[in-house]
């Protein structure tokens, strides 16, 4: 965890209309902070509902990279090999 952690915000979960989904509304000093260290922080604050939806926001981070990136990645490599 980060020497600064007392400082550190963990109800930065809001929805975007525009995108449809949860995304992080975080202030700008904490913007680079990984998902994963937030919940922690939560989870050691007592914060058990922010946790837990931090670690579902970790998840969906991991799908959406997933889904988009990696596999269309893997599609556009598959296809140039053809």
């Amino acid at each position: 965890m980060t020497e600064h952690a007392s400082s550190l915000q963990t109800d930065v979960l809001g929805h975007s209309e525009r995108l449809g989904r949860r995304i992080r509304q975080d202030p700008p000093g904490q913007l680079g902070v990984p998902s994963q260290d937030l919940a922690v922080l939560a989870l050691r604050r007592g914060e058990t509902d922010r946790a837990v939806s931090l670690a579902e926001y970790m998840m969906e981070e991991f799908t959406l990279l997933s889904d988009t990136v990696l596999n269309g990645w893997l599609s556009q490599i598959g296809r140039a090999h053809v």
